[in-house]
């Protein structure tokens, strides 16, 4: 009977009337006039299938409550009796070839989800849209509409509008702020120079997005009237400054005004916003905060990251009770606050490539709840010994601090401390303190060219799976190295004054890789032979190495062996 199904039999068309599933039929492209006739079909899907039209019979589907089209590339029209559908409550037609929508979708009455996202070729929206009373949620995103009927007003009980990436919209109907039951609006990478005045009046509006609208350059008062407001996403805008009405938003939990190159100034107001839970200015031109921002007690993210012109932060910023995250990194600050020892909630301190900071307040010993801390790439010349009560620390890092030349032996208190990264730093060695830091999993000591020895200590790391040494004046590896039994990573790498290595490194276990290449080594340990785990050796360009002990053939996991630049060059191991 219905013949013209692609490689579908009879027999399955016919079954489960009441759920038709073509989803993904590639090999289906002809809808016979037929299926008109099934008239107890709620839902018909063509997802992804090779189907160029929807026959006029569609009309006769009274029941029908669900339309998928999306992701048809082929249709690039819809019959007239689209609009007979009297039931049909969802209509999905992303990344169709659609042109235009038919004047008769205004007979819908009861539709409620219309998705016409990434319809590239669709330009104008009919009038008639403006009927289709039951809708809560309309998508354009990503279409080439270039403007919004005024009849949009219409949609009383519309919840959701998503206009992002319609590069062609430039303004928005006054009428859009009749939608009294809108809760979302999305309007990024729109070419929007304005938001209407009567945005005003959309009371229930939870979320505000217009982000990558470069064209905006101001905020309407009439902002302070969305008492709903929770997310305001304004980045990379061409905001020249945050308005004093912004304060009006009692209810806002999110504000981005990330990549804002023209704002200079933020008005105190912000302080006002006591529901505000995340602050993001990064990459923005502010010079300053306000010392307003101590009122913001439920403020859990800060970011002010790659703001250049912020040389200095209010003793306030103390006052932050809930702040969870300060992100600081590539500022102009030269001091960190003695009043951040307040910050009690904090768990992740970011001021890496602070070039201008030489120290750290010992405050910073009070933060009992921080888990990172970030002091890469600065100018510290010592770390506090109140270091020593950040009990929580997981995460150190100093790679990069050049001015730094001692560690204090506070630091083996770190207790719950994971990582520790000195790479690229000056320190010359590492206090006997070490041993103290049980859970420690990653130590980077890599190009610090001061470092000449370790402390026996370094093996009562017995949860350490990576140690980094290559390119360090270490001249020799601990015997205690051997202690090391979570080790899965050793690298001494370009370290020229290593000349052998202690038998004990056959006592690591769990070691997968061992990179030895570029030092003076001459020979390996017999040892070698009990890492049943190792998977890649190297070598290469050990100058005067020549002896590889039998029993490398013992190691049956081995992947990789690098031998290239030593004595030993031209030799073949069967692996």
């Amino acid at each position: 009977v219905f013949g013209g199904w692609g490689h579908l039999n009879t027999s399955t068309c016919l079954s489960a009337r009441k759920l038709k599933d073509m989803t993904g039929c590639e090999a289906l492209s002809v809808v016979p006039e037929k299926i008109g006739e099934l008239k107890s079909l709620t839902k018909l899907s063509f997802k992804e299938s090779s189907i160029s039209c929807i026959p006029d019979s569609i009309g006769g589907l009274q029941r029908l409550e669900l339309l998928d089209l999306s992701s048809c590339r082929n249709i690039s029209s819809l019959p007239q009796q689209i609009g007979d559908l009297k039931s049909l409550k969802q209509l999905f037609l992303a990344k169709t070839s659609l042109v235009d929508i038919p004047d008769s979708i205004g007979g819908l009455k009861f539709l409620q989800i219309l998705d016409l996202s990434s319809c590239k070729n669709i330009s104008v929206v009919p009038e008639q849209i403006g009927k289709l009373k039951s809708l809560t949620r309309l998508s354009f995103k990503e279409s080439s509409i270039s403007w919004l009927p005024n009849s949009i007003g219409g949609l009383q009980h519309l919840e959701f509008l998503d206009l992002s990436s319609c590069p062609k919209i430039s303004s928005l109907p006054q009428q859009i702020g009749l939608l009294k039951s809108l809760n979302q609006l999305w309007l990024p990478k729109t070419s929007l120079a304005d938001i209407p005045d009567s945005i005003g009046g959309l009371r229930s509006l939870e979320i505000l997005d217009v982000s990558g609208c470069k064209q905006i350059k101001s905020l309407p008062k009439q902002m302070q009237k969305l008492k709903s407001l929770k997310r305001l996403f304004l980045g990379r805008t061409s905001l020249i400054d945050v308005p004093e009405s912004i304060g009006g938003l009692e209810f806002l939990e999110i504000l981005d005004l990330s990549g804002c190159k023209e704002i200079s100034v933020v008005a105190k107001q912000i302080g006002d916003l006591k529901s505000l839970i995340q602050l993001n200015f990064k990459e923005s031109s502010i010079s300053c905060i306000p010392d307003s921002i101590g009122g913001l007690q439920h403020l859990e993210f800060l970011d002010l990251s790659a703001c250049l012109k912020i040389s200095s932060l209010p003793e306030q910023t103390g006052d932050l009770k809930s702040l969870k995250q300060l992100w600081l990194s590539k500022t102009s600050l030269a001091d960190i606050p003695d009043s951040i020892g307040g910050l009690q909630s904090l768990e992740i301190l970011d001021v890496s490539t602070c070039n201008k900071i030489q120290s750290v307040p010992q405050q910073i010993g009070h933060l009992k709840s921080l888990k990172k801390l970030f002091l890469g790439r600065t100018s510290l010349v010592v770390i506090p010994e109140s270091i020593g009560g950040l009990q929580s620390l997981e995460i150190l890092d100093l790679g990069g601090c050049k001015e730094m030349s001692v560690v204090p032996k506070q630091i083996g208190e770190l207790k719950s401390l994971i990582q520790l990264n000195f790479r690229e730093s000056s320190i010359s060695c590492i206090p006997d303190s070490i041993g103290g830091l049980q859970r420690l999993e990653f130590l980077d000591l890599s190009f610090c060219l001061k470092i000449s020895s370790l402390p026996k200590q370094i093996g009562d790391l017995k949860s350490l799976k990576q140690l980094w040494l290559g390119m360090t004046s270490l001249a020799d590896i601990p015997d205690s190295i051997g202690g090391l039994q979570s080790l899965e990573i050793l690298d001494v790498s370009s370290c020229n004054q290593v000349q052998s290595l202690p038998e004990q490194i056959g006592h690591l276990k769990s070691l997968k890789q061992l990179l030895l290449q570029k030092t003076s080594l001459v020979a390996i340990p017999e040892s070698i032979g009990r890492l049943r785990s190792l998977e890649i050796l190297n070598l290469s360009n050990c100058e005067r190495f020549s002896v590889l002990p039998k029993q490398i053939e013992e190691l049956t996991g081995l992947k990789s062996v690098s031998l290239e630049g030593t004595l030993m060059r031209k030799y073949q191991i069967s692996v």
